[in-house]
């Protein structure tokens, strides 16, 4: 039998030590006041159960897997960040690229805010023209 059928059985089987069989003589003893004969019966079922389920013990391990494996990522990333790794490095490497696209697209709006202020159409259109290149 597998794991799976031995755990179906016993939540399904009226064997002696199954969850139907224990609950029943469990029921039994308590209405008859014996709470130690009761306890008895369903701590000697779960015993069945975790027999049963053994094989499975195995599969634990993959939620602390799991976790170890957040762990690993978050101590890496921390400590590039402690050592300016990669990650930082890129990031900064971003950000200071949308700086300086940000201060050439200000730098030809002021031009041409500028140019219009005097009323100059030529630097207004090479301002306009010349943008593209600030960018690069």
């Amino acid at each position: 039998m597998t794991t799976v059928q031995d755990i179906t059985t016993y939540f399904s089987s009226d064997a002696v030590g199954n969850f139907k069989s224990a609950i029943t003589q469990a029921t039994d003893l308590l209405a008859q006041g014996d709470l130690i004969g009761a306890y008895g019966k369903i701590s000697g079922s779960i015993t069945v159960l975790g027999a049963a389920a053994s094989p499975m013990l195995p599969l634990l391990a993959i939620p602390y897997q799991i976790v170890q494996n957040a762990a690993n990522i978050l101590k890496a990333l921390s400590k590039q960040g402690a050592e300016i790794g990669i990650i930082s490095k890129v990031a900064f490497g971003l950000l200071g690229a949308a700086q300086l696209a940000g201060r050439s697209v200000v730098d030809t709006a002021q031009t041409i805010v500028d140019a219009a202020e005097t009323g100059d159409p030529i630097s207004i259109a090479s301002a306009i023209v010349n943008s593209p290149a600030h960018l690069t």
